[in-house]
Formats: C-alpha cells, structure tokens, sequence
C-alpha cells in the first residue's frame, strides 16, 4: 500500500503523467465535450446542486483544485479538499484560498466518522485500492449523504485499444473500474444511483477529433440517443466511462 501511494504521489508531483493524459484528451477531444458526454457528467452537476448547499464537502483527489468553482457556487458550509500531491495541493491553496487543502493519503484520511454531506471526485478510485477506499468512503459519509465519482469502465473496447498504446498516460498502478467493484461497493456504502455513457460515441468522437470541428456534429448527436439507450442495459458495463452514485443508508 505505501509503495503504490508513494508511486502516485511521484508520477503527478512530476508531472509527465498528467501532461500525457492532457495530450491525449486534447487529440481526441470531441469524445470528453460531445453530447453524449455532457450528459453524463451532467448527473454530477444533479447531484452537487442537491448535496452541496449548506453542507460539508470533500474533493477526494482533488489536486489543483478545479472542482472548487463547480462546488463554490451552492454555498456549502466547507469545500475540503485532499490529494497525495504536494504541488497540487499548493496550486490549489494558491488558486482557491477560501477553501481547505491537505495532502493526505485518500485511503487512510483523518477526519471522523459521518464528516461528510458530500464527498466528490474525478477519476480517482481507479488509481486507489479499490476495497480500502471505497471502506474510507464509507466511513466518513454521514448517514443520507452522497458520493460521486466520475470513472473509466474497463470493458470498453475503444479505450481499452487507447491504453495500449498510451502507456505514459497513466501510472503503474491505476486500473479502470469493473462490474464486480461496483457492486462491492454498492454493498458497503448503500444505494446505487449510477450513470453510464459514452459507447458509440467513443470511436466516433476519436475519428471527428481528427476530421471535424465542432464535438457538436451530426455523428456524435447521432451517437447520444443510442449510447442513453444502452446505459439501461447490461452492456452498460461496456461504456467508456460511469457516474458512480451512492447514498449512504
């Protein structure tokens, strides 16, 4: 365990990784801004307007601190936000004093049990030990409050021939999320309320990147309606990304 933390927290204190992650996004970006992709992290924004207000939050993983103009707009009573990284953590102290910023090790973080109204991420538990973060998770939400966390689906044909061949991109140790890690989940914190997207318009979203300029283009709000479609059944499981939901019973 302190070996993969002390992994994490060198390849985005250094910083290639998150560069190279940045590129790729940057190349292929008609599939992280096309429709079928607003809807999806849309269901964030649902959830942040319902938690958030007059509650305490926790950006878990937060490292520069980008969430806090999302979250600062519905005047919760604290935007905490934690992350292994030093300079992240410094950048986002520097860009967003009025919140509260710590390193900290997500699997074993300070606060006492029930701290929590909302705790939020972005493509951070696929970096974690699953079973343990999710445990922490669980602990330090309060009772009826929310989790939600944007991230990579392992099934997905697309990224799966992506991560091949953009091993940089990515650390050791990071793993996109399966089927049986969601329902570990669901069992430990309480009711799941997920949200999945982005089959079609994976592939398509890579080829207009390269040939059109707008993620708006007819393909792509083509691709919205079937990729709804099959997030309501169990090929879900195949889609690029999930909005991964849990209220606390």
């Amino acid at each position: 365990m302190n070996g993969r933390v002390e992994r994490e927290q060198r390849a985005y204190d250094e910083g290639e990784v998150f560069q190279q992650s940045l590129k790729l996004q940057t190349r292929f970006r008609h599939v992280f801004f096309c429709p079928n992709t607003r809807w999806l992290l849309g269901y964030v924004d649902e959830i942040i307007a319902r938690k958030a207000p007059g509650g305490v939050v926790l950006d878990y993983g937060c490292f520069t601190g980008d969430l806090h103009e999302q979250l600062a707009p519905y005047q919760p009573a604290r935007i905490v936000g934690i992350d292994i990284s030093n300079q992240g953590i410094e950048t986002a102290r520097a860009r967003f004093p009025a919140g509260e910023y710590a390193v900290m090790d997500a699997h074993r973080t300070s606060f006492p049990d029930a701290t929590f109204d909302l705790v939020v991420g972005r493509s951070i538990l696929h970096h974690l030990d699953w079973e343990v973060a999710i445990r922490e998770v669980a602990r330090i939400l309060k009772p009826g409050g929310m989790a939600v966390f944007t991230e990579p689906l392992g099934g997905n044909p697309a990224a799966k021939w992506i991560r091949r061949l953009t091993p940089k991109a990515r650390t050791r140790d990071e793993r996109p999320v399966e089927r049986e890690q969601i329902q570990f989940a669901d069992g430990v914190i309480g009711k799941g309320l997920h949200r999945y997207g982005n089959l079609f318009s994976v592939p398509l979203g890579m080829a207009t990147s390269l040939l059109l300029k707008s993620p708006d283009n007819l393909l792509l709000k083509a691709a919205d309606p079937l990729d709804r479609l099959i997030a309501r059944t169990p090929l879900k499981y195949w889609m690029r990304q999930a909005v991964l939901a849990w209220e606390k019973s």
